[in-house]
């Protein structure tokens, strides 16, 4: 998980504090999930999995089983709401 973090923030070319203000979360925030001190709240991870498909990273790929049910998650909250939020 931290691997993919940091891999989604650096493709989009930020920094954590960059990212952090994007979720509205602190940097310290982003600095422990980067550093694997603890892990995003589903929502936070959501918006992550989508940052990283807006970049064109397959989550499936990057981060592994886990996260296809995690995948599997976002799409069907994008779907109550028709898609692009």
């Amino acid at each position: 998980m931290p691997e993919l973090i940091k891999k989604i923030r650096e493709l989009r070319g930020l920094t954590q504090e960059a990212l952090a203000r994007e979720l509205g979360v602190t940097f310290s925030t982003v600095n422990g999930w980067e550093n694997g001190k603890h892990k995003p709240m589903p929502l936070l991870l959501n918006a992550l999995i989508k940052l990283g498909r807006d970049i064109g990273l397959d989550p499936d790929i990057a981060a592994g089983p886990r996260s296809r049910a995690q995948r599997a998650s976002v799409e069907r909250t994008d779907g109550e709401d028709g898609g692009e939020k």
